[in-house]
């Protein structure tokens, strides 16, 4: 039997997930897998044959001049003329952009028919090739795109070494976007050089940069290309007939007074222009400058890289100001704090010990005391010492006062308030967050905000209201994308795959944990989180099993058990270990896990959310039914709540093997807890249980999404619908929601089925209609509705 799957990179995990059970189940008849899905995706079931070693991978090349002219006139009904394939050529022999350029110049009436086949119906290359190539430029990721726009001002085939000369940067650390370049095919490497995999490629990176810009870039090029023994390219494109007119020199840096160049670099941090003010910080410092400019201009550097999630090269900064000569009070103050934030980025052991040093000897004046307070009591919270921490990091809000700088009082407002909402503190950190964005006198408002909101977005997501935390968590992505800001980027992208996971949405929360993994595997040193590595296992078990997550604290998450911070932010991870492990019937994780949890609980025992959480997996291991009922009435977390509930409900369920009204109740209570916070995953399974028990579950108020119509739509489904009903494509709406297109259109085919309907312009009748309802609605506002939000 021959078994033909193809593009499993769309089919849904679950689906994948039975499938990869066909094996077993016709042993006696093995079936000829052959399974296609597209370059760098990563899918069980192909793990699964390469794991079992019976299987061969084959990379499919591009397709041939003649594959092309087949695929283009089963498209169009016609034999295409060389024209047109010329044209095409812009796809490099990519399938889908071939057909996504076809599309583009059919919808556009760009081509025309005559008894010979279809033509282009003008001369020249076309618009629409420009335009593709566009799409597919914006779905690469920001320091890819900035490497591109660089590397255009070069010319059509460069060298790599000038590109890194031009970003300041080393061949090396250029190798990870360098390899996404080539990856997408925007480009090609040659036997000694590199270049744009088209003209169109090449004028399409070009275009996104306002021409002052390109101008700009154009003349660094020329110096740069002005020192190479041989050139690159005889003729270059930027040198060639037809070049934009060359500029006048602008003012040197030279010619600039030092106060000017310092209060240009605060104008671009106030706009939000990190990279901006980090390059005319460089460019400045690589010129002979007073020393008083090059300490300001170092600390504010320091500053921004920290921002841009380069603590290394940040510390290094600061510590140019440290070792300086007497520069002022502030600025050394400054930069101390700058050194030992940057620090605990990376160096966590250095870290401490500076942290430590500075406040022994009374070095911080103020904001250095601060942050090496906040660091301090960051540190204590990972080492598991709840009370420590709490008191370091109240200590430094406590030192707080005008003449803290803002950023160093944001950094220390929002640790504190992280450390509340963990622990269930919710008003608390509510209030401390929001005191933190009314804050004025930023040196970057943007990021200050984004920052804040982040905070917000993790707190949102531990009061149970998903789709909120949803919402600011998108927003802040936007935001840290548009500046730059790394530093927030990978503890959004897991506050937005934790909400997927827990909306029962896998294929957006593997999105999101893999995007996590390229910043962090990027060399990015974002604020550090156990949240990476949990939200990561739990996709695992969820995809793959929970054989294979147990597999993963073997080896690739070998360590996650011994961080504490994880048990004491999360506060049914322990019970969910103890799960997993009598699932796989490694009863030893159990116990490893209760045994951690008790010494933490014992540690911690002013805190009911870790005392709760040791009584769940106690509970859970021993089969104690009044350990999980005290649980499932003191979890201050609505998810670990709603579990508890559904291990006592089971539990009765499996000891009165068969129906028990004590059982029923906890389970109803379950599905009521999981059906408020949307998750949707939980409540089917839940559902599982009762009808198991002969009980068929009721739909309460709380669950408000129907088996059809409008209201099945979840959260990223509506977004993409109304995106749809603006006019924009699947790549545009990719870009806006921070998926692939490939998965915005799984979402898509699945709207048109829960709507009834197959094309876009039905989605957009509907959607529009929805919305006019929708606002009529909303003119009498539903006050008890109102009222529980606001509870």
């Amino acid at each position: 039997m021959l078994i033909a799957l193809d593009d499993a990179h769309c089919l849904d995990p679950v689906s994948l997930r039975e499938l990869s059970t066909l094996s077993q189940k016709m042993s006696n008849c093995p079936p000829v897998w052959v399974v296609t899905h597209r370059s760098g995706t990563e899918i069980a079931l192909s793990r699964m044959f390469r794991n079992r070693g019976d299987a061969t991978q084959v990379k499919l090349r591009s397709l041939s001049e003649d594959a092309v002219a087949c695929l283009v006139a089963d498209m169009l009904g016609a034999k295409p003329h060389p024209d047109l394939l010329a044209a095409l050529t812009v796809a490099n022999g990519n399938p889908l952009l071939v057909r996504e350029l076809v599309e583009d110049l059919r919808e556009d009436g760009a081509l025309e028919y005559d008894h010979d086949g279809v033509r282009l119906a003008s001369e020249g290359l076309p618009q629409q090739a420009l335009t593709v190539m566009e799409r597919r430029l914006r779905g690469l990721t920001p320091k890819c795109r900035h490497l591109l726009q660089v590397a255009s001002a070069l010319g059509c085939v460069f060298a790599l070494d000038d590109v890194a000369r031009m970003l300041r940067e080393t061949s090396a650390t250029l190798l990870p976007v360098l390899e996404e370049a080539l990856a997408a095919e925007v480009i090609v490497s040659t036997a000694d050089h590199l270049a744009f995999a088209h003209e169109v490629v090449w004028q399409a990176v070009a275009h996104t940069l306002p021409p002052s810009v390109q101008h700009a870039l154009r003349r660094e090029a020329e110096l740069v290309s002005a020192h190479r023994e041989h050139p690159v390219a005889p003729t270059s494109p930027h040198t060639a007939a037809g070049a934009l007119p060359v500029l006048t020199p602008a003012h040197t840096i030279d010619s600039m007074r030092p106060p000017f160049v310092v209060r240009l670099v605060d104008a671009r941090l106030a706009a939000g222009q990190l990279t901006s003010a980090a390059v005319l910080a460089r460019d400045t410092l690589a010129q002979p400058v007073p020393a008083a400019l090059a300490a300001e201009l170092w600390g504010r550097l320091a500053n921004v890289l920290i921002m841009q999630g380069r603590s290394p090269e940040a510390a290094a900064a600061a510590e140019r100001v440290l070792a300086a000569t007497g520069p002022r009070d502030d600025l050394r103050d400054d930069a101390q704090a700058a050194w030992v934030f940057a620090l605990s980025l990376h160096d966590q052991a250095r870290a401490r010990k500076e942290a430590q040093a500075i406040l022994a000897a009374g070095e911080g004046r103020d904001a250095a005391a601060v942050i090496a307070l906040t660091v301090l009591a960051n540190l204590a919270w990972d080492d598991g010492d709840v009370t420590e921490g709490l008191r370091l990091a109240r200590q430094a809000v406590d030192r707080i006062h005008s003449a803290t700088p803002p950023a160093w009082r944001l950094h220390s407002e929002l640790a504190f308030a992280r450390k509340l909402a963990n622990l269930r503190e919710i008003d608390k950190a509510t209030e401390i967050i929001r005191a933190s964005r009314d804050e004025g006198n930023s040196s970057c408002p943007a990021f200050h905000a984004a920052a804040s909101s982040i905070a917000m977005a993790r707190v949102l997501m531990l009061a149970g209201r998903l789709t909120e935390a949803r919402e600011e968590a998108t927003q802040v992505l936007t935001a840290a994308r548009e500046l730059d800001a790394r530093l927030l980027v990978p503890l959004t992208l897991s506050v937005l795959a934790a909400v997927a996971l827990r909306t029962g949405d896998l294929l957006t929360a593997a999105e999101h944990v893999e995007r996590c993994r390229t910043e962090l595997t990027a060399g990015c040193t974002p604020l550090w989180s156990v949240q990476y590595e949990w939200v990561k296992l739990l996709l695992v078990a969820e995809q793959d099993g929970p054989r294979r997550a147990a597999e993963m604290l073997t080896d690739e998450h070998a360590g996650l058990l011994t961080r504490k911070a994880l048990f004491i932010e999360e506060p049914g991870a322990a019970a969910w270990f103890v799960r997993l492990a009598l699932v796989v019937g490694d009863h030893k994780l159990a116990e490893t896990v209760v045994a951690t949890m008790n010494q933490l609980a014992q540690a911690n025992a002013e805190f009911p959310s870790v005392v709760t959480a040791a009584v769940h997996a106690h509970g859970l291991l021993e089969h104690d039914a009044e350990a999980l009922e005290r649980a499932a009435a003191e979890h201050r977390e609505p998810w670990a709540r709603a579990w508890a509930a559904e291990d006592l409900g089971v539990q009765l369920a499996n000891a009165g093997q068969g129906r028990d009204d004590a059982a029923v109740r906890y389970l109803e209570a379950a599905l009521q807890g999981f059906e408020e916070i949307g998750a949707e995953r939980d409540v089917a399974r839940v559902r599982n249980h009762l009808r198991k028990l002969g009980v068929r579950p009721r739909r309460t108020s709380l669950l408000k999404r129907e088996p059809a119509g409008w209201e099945s739509l979840g959260e990223t489904e509506r977004t993409i619908a109304h995106l749809v009903s603006q006019g924009l494509t699947n790549r545009q709406i990719a870009k806006r929601v921070f998926l692939s297109p490939h998965t915005v259109n799984y979402h898509l085919r699945q709207i048109f089925r829960k709507l009834g309907i197959n094309s876009r312009v039905e989605l957009a009748r509907l959607t529009q209609d929805y919305s006019r309802q929708h606002a009529l609605a909303c003119t009498t506002p539903n006050s008890a509705e109102f009222g529980a939000t606001s509870q």
